[in-house]
């Protein structure tokens, strides 16, 4: 039996055609409406039409609480996969609960309920639009590893036992496991290595999840491993499982930090493991090796070469979920208290609340620092007035993602979109609301001030807003862009959750940025640990 999550819906039958909002298809397969209906074939690439086609993915339809969607509106929301539908005729839409309301007094209630489906068919998407969609799946990755990048520990063990097997965890979120097989080719002195990347278990916090994502590895193991690797945060269920497995096998586990697999793992995809390259990582979060959280990394080889600026993430995880916490932080270094404080008001927090946050701050009470890539983009999603909660995955950098798409669409015309998106620098200039990055050099590391790009965007609120939110995206890809670029290696990539942004992923690849074969995100995770693990011997773990 696979995995179940709930998701409450509304189910829409041919007879209720009528009702949808103007402009709205609807087959036994697939719902599209607004403004990616209209335009699919200037939005959607063949491919993807085509597995829209399949009924590969049903659009989840998004806008402000209280009303529905309509005709030529751009979506908000991320592409879920709901599965085929129950009978023909029936199709699936999912709300937040303002929507369902609104759907049980159109529709009537009997018609929105909740039902069960697969957890690892949910889709990844950059935003409403355009589309890039990534069907999970279990995927073969094959790559090579010259041997003197490799432990003489497993090298000797390869050469004696005609193989060697590596099991990665993977991460918390958005988990998968990934088995490596390396054998040995003494005429190109190297390892060829073939891994099997499960799907997506979702989160593995939730122990049902884990204990599918346990049972799945045992199924699929055809040798006892050498190896266990998983990630550097030890209180991480999946560590935790690799730690027993380890004690239990007697093997050595291999802690690798999470941005760094990261790397590995688009370096990996790409068919070689050399020595010589660089990353672009940047994400929501990771265990860095200074106990902070990372997650706007830049490295060159294992090199941690720059990073996003610190910013302090007052209430830790509760700073993920409410953007307007972050937001004050980011505001007090930029612009001072008072006028932080002015600000996240405005957006609707209450002053007890920012007086209790600012008490926090100053006393330092679950208040980590963090480079996060993805909390600056919570942040200012929250500023533009786009989003104070989240009350989904990434939404607050999903509706940043879609607001400034609106700019590039405008731009692109009846041209390309990603023509558009590498004129972006010259667009916004013209506007007169281009902010070069601003980068400090500290302790042998690149820092990617960001503090400055807020205190502009405070200072250029008239502007039209589509246009800052494109600000956002440029200045944080230009600038790590440029910090990496520093180092000089040829084999640059860009990965982390974050590369499922169209915006930043198709202007870093517009400057000959190498993007994931696999999933960038924490579903590919696993085999960059699999792959960073045959560089280590686990003495310390």
């Amino acid at each position: 039996m696979r995995n179940q999550i709930s998701v409450k819906a509304v189910s829409l039958d041919a007879s209720m055609k009528k009702g949808l909002p103007q402009g709205a298809s609807l087959n036994p397969r697939l719902i599209l409406a607004g403004k990616v209906f209209v335009q699919k074939n200037f939005l959607v690439s063949p491919p993807e039409e085509q597995m829209l086609e399949k009924g590969h993915a049903v659009l989840l339809m998004k806008r402000k609480p209280g009303t529905l969607p309509e005709a030529g509106e751009l979506l908000e929301t991320p592409v879920r996969l709901l599965g085929a539908p129950h009978s023909e005729g029936e199709a699936f839409l999912s709300f937040g609960d303002h929507e369902s309301e609104i759907f049980e007094k159109r529709f009537g209630r009997k018609n929105v309920r909740e039902f069960q489906i697969p957890s690892f068919d949910t889709i990844k998407s950059v935003s409403g639009v355009p589309l890039v969609l990534h069907k999970p799946h279990e995927k073969t990755c094959r790559f090579s590893v010259p041997v003197e990048l490799v432990n003489r520990r497993w090298l000797d063990k390869i050469k004696k036992q005609g193989r060697l097997t590596v099991l990665a965890t993977g991460a918390e979120m958005n988990s998968s496991f990934c088995i490596l097989e390396c054998t040995y080719d003494n005429k190109n002195q190297s390892l060829e290595c073939s891994a099997m990347l499960s799907r997506d278990y979702g989160n593995t916090s939730i122990i049902e999840n884990l204990e599918r994502f346990s049972h799945d590895i045992q199924a699929n193991l055809r040798n006892p491993p050498d190896i266990i690797s998983a990630d550097l945060h030890p209180s991480y269920n999946v560590s935790v499982l690799a730690r027993r497995i380890s004690e239990k096998l007697g093997i050595p586990k291999v802690s690798v930090q999470h941005h760094l697999a990261h790397a590995y793992s688009a370096l990996a995809s790409h068919g070689r493991v050399k020595k010589e390259f660089s990353a672009i990582v940047a994400d929501g979060l990771g265990f860095g090796t200074d106990e902070k959280i990372w997650g706007g990394e830049t490295f060159s080889g294992e090199a941690r070469t720059g990073h996003l600026e610190n910013h302090i993430q007052p209430g830790g995880d509760a700073a993920t979920k409410e953007p307007w916490r972050m937001l004050f932080s980011i505001l007090m270094k930029a612009a001072g208290e008072e006028i932080a404080a002015r600000e996240v008001v405005n957006r609707g927090i209450s002053e007890d609340e920012v007086s209790a946050l600012k008490i926090q701050i100053d006393n330092r009470f679950n208040c980590p620092e963090t480079s996060s890539c993805g909390r600056v983009l919570d942040a200012a999603a929250c500023l533009l007035g786009l989003c104070r909660e989240r009350t989904y995955e990434a939404r607050p950098a999903l509706l940043l993602e879609s607001e400034a798409m609106k700019a590039v669409i405008r731009e692109a015309k009846n041209g390309s979109i990603d023509y558009a998106l590498n004129r972006t620098e010259s667009v916004l200039s013209k506007k007169g609301i281009l902010l070069k990055p601003v980068i400090k050099s500290e302790n042998g590391k690149r820092i990617l001030m960001t503090s400055p790009l807020f205190r502009f965007l405070l200072d250029n609120m008239g502007a039209d807003r589509s246009f800052l939110a494109l600000l956002v995206h440029y200045y944080i890809a230009q600038g790590m862009f440029e910090i990496v670029s520093f180092w000089g290696n040829e084999n640059i990539f860009f990965t982390g959750g974050c590369a499922y942004n169209r915006i930043m992923a198709s202007w870093l690849a517009g400057k000959g940025i190498l993007l994931p074969r696999v999933s960038p995100g924490d579903g590919g995770i696993a085999l960059g640990q699999a792959a960073a693990a045959l560089f280590q011997d686990g003495k310390n773990d």
